[in-house]
């Protein structure tokens, strides 16, 4: 525990060389302005404004013609007024360009009298979850998305120890193969057990002889079955070979916890991401590797908050929307380590979206899982966060070394596009290619 204290210390503190701008980079992270959206800054002073008139909130109206490149058109519709009377997707996109679950409400602890009000105004409870520490998340519905802000803006007058927000949608940060895979079904759901490390992702194919022994729990936080995914087998792949490159004798303990929705696959709901924060919590996990992006929500930043309030660490991939996307969390949270995809040479991965939440940088791109039937190579920042979570998992004890050996691609100290440096691992002849050989 001390040792993974002593590693984010030491990031941060390097900034990790050449870093002044520490207050700057917390005030980015928090209250970051899109520069696609200027309407933003308008409301950027404050996440939950209590006394802010309903009408003035923003609601679900329309998509934008193009979804951002982590984001499938064929999953996405227009939302429009009159949309009550059609069939309607489960995702749509929102006036800030946000993808939420169509109807959705999350709601964290709320008051008796909050529970209330949201039944007199028709919404009605579709799930709970318990998040361990005392918190209960609430998921509701609403038939129309005029009710469903309308009692958003109700409840968070009317409450304002509680959180109330739409059920927002995250995305795996990859480019390359389909995102499920015809991989073997996972093993079965295994019992609770302590960790080292913490995989939030989709679900990964036990079956591969590398990943049988270190994968000692998995849950799924959908309920209904589903095969593996390439995109989660992927990442707790290239999370172990990077380890065993580091320090070749030392034997992980990693429990997995796949976060896909079964209905639209590849796509990940805040609800189902917080409930498996609080899981790795409750294993024990000191580390957690999140390899998704997706907007701002208030349900993740508070389990996000929790879960490092123990000492623990979190790394989390950049996104892959380009430059300008918002889609930056949970990487973009206090406290998280965002990564930043390289190629070999050391060039930025094109669609990797830059800014001050970038910390570290590592090998993401054209990386051949040939040897799992993936038939394309992968690109992402998906595949660089492990590489960090691996670093610090089996050298976090000597954080002083990481520092020694980042190399500061982009203007001298801490910038936009490779963060503090990029980890060239003395090991990475052994990684560099992730083919799986049983």
């Amino acid at each position: 525990m001390t040792r993974m204290q002593g590693t984010l210390i030491c990031i941060i503190l390097l900034g990790l060389q050449g870093l002044s701008e520490v207050a700057a980079q917390t005030s980015d992270r928090v209250h970051r302005v899109d520069r696609l959206d200027r309407a933003r800054e308008r409301s950027v002073t404050r996440d939950r404004i209590i006394d802010r008139p309903a009408a003035d909130r923003r609601v679900a109206t329309r998509i934008i013609d193009e979804p951002e490149s982590d984001a499938r058109k064929d999953e996405i519709e227009t939302a429009t007024p009159d949309a009550d009377t059609q069939v309607r997707p489960t995702i749509i996109q929102d006036e800030r360009g946000d993808r939420v679950r169509r109807g959705e409400m999350l709601a964290l602890n709320p008051s008796l009298q909050a529970l209330d009000t949201l039944s007199r105004l028709g919404l009605r409870q579709a799930n709970q979850r318990d998040l361990g520490n005392g918190d209960h998340l609430h998921i509701f519905r609403a038939d129309r998305s005029d009710t469903l802000y309308e009692a958003i803006a109700q409840v968070r007058r009317l409450d304002p120890a509680g959180v109330y927000t739409t059920n927002h949608v995250f995305s795996p940060s990859q480019v390359g193969s389909d995102t499920t895979g015809a991989q073997p079904p996972t093993s079965p759901e295994s019992a609770d057990q302590d960790c080292d490390i913490g995989v939030i992702d989709g679900p990964i194919d036990t079956s591969l002889p590398l990943l049988t022994q270190p994968i000692v729990a998995m849950r799924a936080f959908d309920t209904a079955p589903q095969g593996s995914s390439a995109h989660g087998t992927a990442v707790a792949a290239r999370l172990i070979l990077a380890a065993k490159g580091f320090a070749p004798h030392t034997d992980l303990r990693i429990c997995a916890a796949n976060v896909f929705t079964t209905d639209l696959p590849g796509s990940v709901a805040a609800d189902t991401l917080a409930a498996a924060i609080g899981w790795q919590q409750q294993q024990g996990a000191v580390i957690v590797n999140i390899s998704l992006a997706g907007p701002d929500n208030e349900i993740v930043a508070y389990m996000v908050a929790r879960y490092l309030r123990g000492n623990r660490l979190m790394v989390a991939a950049a996104g892959n929307g380009g430059q300008l996307s918002r889609n930056i969390y949970p990487a973009a949270y206090d406290g998280v380590i965002g990564v930043t995809a390289i190629d070999d040479n050391g060039q930025v991965y094109p669609l990797a979206t830059r800014g001050r939440h970038v910390d570290l940088a590592a090998i993401g791109v054209d990386l051949d899982f040939s040897m799992m039937g993936i038939d394309q190579p992968l690109s992402g920042t998906s595949f660089a966060a492990p590489v960090i979570t691996a670093w610090l998992a089996t050298k976090g004890q000597s954080g002083a070394d990481l520092g020694a050996i980042l190399t500061d691609l982009g203007p001298s100290g801490h910038d936009d596009t490779y963060g503090a440096g990029a980890l060239f691992e003395q090991a990475d002849a052994q990684i560099q290619l992730v083919a799986v050989k049983p």
